[in-house]
């Protein structure tokens, strides 16, 4: 049975960015922000995985291209 996040794309948009140019998490994130982080810091397949999820294709190059989400 796969969990359902409670965390709205964009803000999993966010730290995937965050984490994609080494922003550390603030003090204030989320224990579901917080857990969403660590599954794609330290292993790049899940971060390419959740980042196809939340349909961009390469993360890196959308990221550099547009700054933004």
């Amino acid at each position: 049975m796969m969990k359902t996040s409670v965390l709205d794309d964009v803000v999993c948009k966010n730290i995937l960015f965050e984490v994609i140019d080494g922003i550390p998490a603030s003090d204030s994130e989320s224990e579901e922000a917080s857990r969403f982080r660590n599954e794609i810091e330290h292993n790049d397949a899940n971060l390419i995985c959740k980042a196809h999820e939340l349909g961009l294709e390469n993360p890196l190059i959308e990221f550099s291209s547009s700054g933004e989400v």
